[in-house]
């Protein structure tokens, strides 16, 4: 399971973004994190990106996730990717509504990715670099918190110089707004509607 080097599914990554963020979202800042998170997403569209790949945890992750399913709803020509850390992440989850809410993001991915098959200490930092490798581009909710796996992620991205839009400041972290990788974005084919047709297709284990 550790220390894989991992091969890039997608194929494309110069039209892959990414999302990290925090997990504990004040309910009073929901909808403003939605708004800018789906700014976010339709500038990355403007450049080219057309897959957008999400870790499928609780806070951020969903917000995100929903906002690209319902672009996607208005016509847009993009793919909603979750990259999970193992098939049995919840399996310690108790809240009824999480483990819902998880469950109707799945039925709105286009591909699912395992990265692992069972979870183990370090699987879900697997998780996150496998999407830092697939990727050129984040959209992030980050606090500036020195720990945590936010925090880790960022790091990982800075390492591969990846241009991370922070909508937490509106900022950009390594100096390169979402209108600058709009302007250098470049397109290439990638996964086919057939991808959307059933839930067993769209299902997949890299280790």
């Amino acid at each position: 399971m550790g220390g894989k080097k991992y091969m890039n599914p997608l194929q494309c990554p110069e039209n892959t973004c990414f999302f990290t963020g925090h997990r504990t979202i004040s309910e009073s800042k929901i909808r403003e994190i939605a708004l800018r998170t789906r700014e976010q997403i339709y500038l990355h569209i403007a450049g080219g990106y057309q897959y957008f790949v999400c870790g499928g945890a609780v806070g951020f992750d969903t917000i995100a996730a929903m906002q690209v399913a319902r672009i996607r709803a208005g016509g847009e020509k993009i793919f909603l990717i979750l990259a999970l850390p193992c098939r049995d992440q919840t399996a310690m989850w108790k809240s009824t509504e999480m483990l819902r809410l998880y469950q109707r993001i799945k039925g709105m991915a286009d591909r699912i990715i395992y990265v692992n098959d069972l979870f183990f200490e370090g699987c879900m930092k697997e998780r996150n670099q496998f999407m830092v490798d697939c990727s050129s581009a984040c959209i992030a909710y980050f606090n500036d918190r020195k720990t945590g796996g936010t925090a880790q992620t960022i790091h990982m991205a800075k390492k591969r110089n990846i241009a991370i839009t922070n909508i937490y400041s509106g900022i950009s972290v390594n100096g390169r707004r979402a209108e600058q990788v709009c302007d250098t974005a470049k397109a290439s084919p990638g996964i086919s509607n057939t991808d959307k047709k059933n839930q067993g297709d769209k299902n997949e284990n890299i280790s």
